[in-house]
């Protein structure tokens, strides 16, 4: 997944850019728009609402109209002769009752068939209940509650104010708005009260069944600001909360409205967060962003894709470039800037093409040279400590084993110096170095064992002639001081997956001590400076560059694993 994005970084990145500022500018867009739409929708809902509060205005006022109307006419002398009982004869009671009832008949009901509830009391204790045959409290009682109490000290004929239930059974339990109006005769003496009591839930029918609860909660409130009828679940008269009275904010739009017959109005608050959500443009408005975005966005990565490509063409051709194949040439194509970054890339590719040649040419040269120096050095550097060996026997006046040492050494120049070549087989170099080996047992003695393993199936595979002698003859020298036995084994195998020659030189001697020699291991952190080791390894780099290796395992006081890794090839 990560190769994948960074084959394809420019396109993503720059698709990244374009489609990042397509959703920016679809969001902003879309964001100015809901917010102007919400405006709007708010102010036409809140147009609408100011038309339906003085709907409601109206309508509250001729209930008050037909309350305060109805409450008049019960100064009517048929209602002080019922109330007052000013009859001679029971003929004359029977007439005044007879009359009564056909003057209060149709005062059942107000406006819209609001229920009147009204109950007419004397002074003298003498009550009637239009719409109810049983009354909730004695007269007496009633007479003297404080509803009666502020009517009588008020300057006014009438009053109104909340009440927790009506006077009646059916409206004990019922709140609702009563009227309260002083009944004088001719004389100027108060003889009774007339009232009337709208329930709460009646009044509330005028408004609630035309407006959302939920997004706009109606209030009917008094002078003191207390709630006399709602819509919402906040209890009755109790205070409007202050929020609502502050006019409207970023949360709530408040309208208000006067009701004139009485000292009341309403407050309509209409919460803006509810009402956007009612308006069902959310929805709509993310599927025309989501598409436009779709839209938007795969024209502008189908344009930047024709666009790039042509430089994808062009990158795709300079891994080949970066291996040393110069032969593939870019298409060019694409916009004008590509175009010449095309001509230019091709023309900068003949140029490397030429310029590697006479490289490689020249490499070629001073690498022969190199092996050459290397070749000449190993073989002094061979002479020399093989005649310290042979001059140590006739030191040490050992003539027997100081003859066999100049016969080996003899075989073993005869063999190095008749071959021209600087290639040999496995084979060849395996007995090379089991010469070798036998000049130096005669000077160590069977102290120190040596084992050849050659896997015959890579017998003929070709290596550089004495490279590994240097390896084996620091392990005779260094390895096993003391006169100490120990082995030397040389295993030579082909790794098959890999097509690798692996030849592992193991002794079991003292291993690397860090004052003697110096360890710096390209790989595992180890390796010898003595000239040989060096020798070794640099030929191996010269001639096999990354695909041959030398490297050192060694741990003190168990013993050294050289391993020499090189690519199988056969001798042509």
């Amino acid at each position: 997944m990560r190769k994948r994005f960074e084959k394809n970084e420019l396109l993503l990145r720059i698709v990244a850019v374009v489609f990042i500022s397509i959703i920016s500018v679809i969001l902003a867009t879309s964001i100015v728009v809901f917010q102007h739409a919400k405006a709007v929708y708010i102010k036409s809902y809140a147009s609408s609402n100011a038309i339906l509060l003085e709907k409601f205005k109206k309508e509250t006022d001729r209930i008050s109209e037909d309350a305060t109307t109805m409450l008049d006419e019960m100064t009517s002398p048929i209602v002080a002769n019922f109330l007052m009982q000013k009859y001679s004869s029971p003929v004359d009671e029977a007439r005044v009752n007879l009359e009564f009832t056909k003057f209060i008949k149709p005062t059942g009901f107000l406006h819209d068939n609001i229920i009147s509830n009204l109950v007419l009391l004397s002074v003298d204790g003498k009550s009637f209940y239009h719409n109810s045959s049983v009354h909730n409290t004695e007269s007496q009682e009633i007479l003297k509650s404080q509803l009666i109490e502020t009517a009588k000290n008020s300057p006014n004929l009438m009053t109104y104010s909340y009440a927790s239930g009506g006077l009646s059974v059916t409206t004990q339990n019922v709140p609702g708005i009563i009227f309260v109006r002083k009944l004088y005769n001719s004389n100027k003496q108060l003889y009774g009260f007339a009232t009337i009591f709208i329930q709460e839930d009646q009044l509330r029918e005028l408004y609630s069944t035309s407006v959302d609860g939920e997004i706009d909660k109606i209030f009917l409130v008094n002078r003191d600001n207390l709630i006399q009828s709602t819509n919402s679940n906040l209890t009755l008269n109790q205070k409007l909360p202050a929020k609502f009275l502050k006019g409207s904010n970023a949360q709530y739009e408040i309208l208000t409205q006067k009701v004139n017959h009485f000292d009341y109005k309403f407050v309509s608050v209409i919460d803006k967060k509810a009402l956007a959500a009612n308006m069902n443009l959310i929805q709509p408005l993310s599927l025309i962003v989501i598409a436009s975005i779709l839209f938007v966005g795969t024209g502008a990565y189908l344009i930047i894709r024709r666009a790039t490509q042509p430089i994808y063409n062009l990158i795709e051709h300079i891994p080949k470039a970066s291996s040393g194949d110069f032969s593939h040439r870019a298409s060019v194509e694409g916009t004008h800037e590509v175009r010449e970054l095309a001509v230019a890339y091709n023309h900068m590719l003949a140029n490397l093409a030429d310029y590697f040649d006479q490289v490689i040419h020249l490499e070629n040269e001073k690498r022969l040279s190199e092996i050459n120096a290397l070749q000449m050095q190993i073989q002094p550097h061979f002479i020399y400590n093989t005649l310290a060996t042979i001059k140590f026997f006739f030191y040490q006046d050992d003539a027997v084993h100081g003859i066999a040492a100049i016969d080996s050494f003899t075989q073993l120049l005869r063999y190095t110096l008749s071959q021209s070549d600087s290639w040999l087989t496995l084979a060849e170099e395996v007995d090379y170095l089991k010469n070798y080996a036998t000049i130096m047992h005669l000077r160590f003695g069977d102290n120190i064992h040596t084992n050849f393993m050659l896997d015959t199936h890579i017998s003929q595979a070709k290596i550089p002639k004495m490279l590994l002698q240097p390896i084996i003859e620091n392990a005779f020298l260094h390895a096993f001081p003391d006169q100490r036995e120990g082995f030397i084994n040389v295993f030579i195998t082909l790794k098959t997956a890999e097509n690798e020659i692996r030849i592992e030189i193991m002794d079991n001697g003292i291993g690397i001590c860090t004052g003697e020699e110096e360890v710096t291991d390209s790989k595992k952190g180890i390796s010898y400076t003595s000239l040989g080791l060096k020798n070794s390894r640099s030929r191996i780099q010269l001639l096999y560059g990354n695909l041959g290796n030398l490297e050192i395992e060694s741990v003190l006081g168990q013993g050294t694993n050289v391993i020499v890794t090189l690519p199988y090839q056969k001798i042509v």
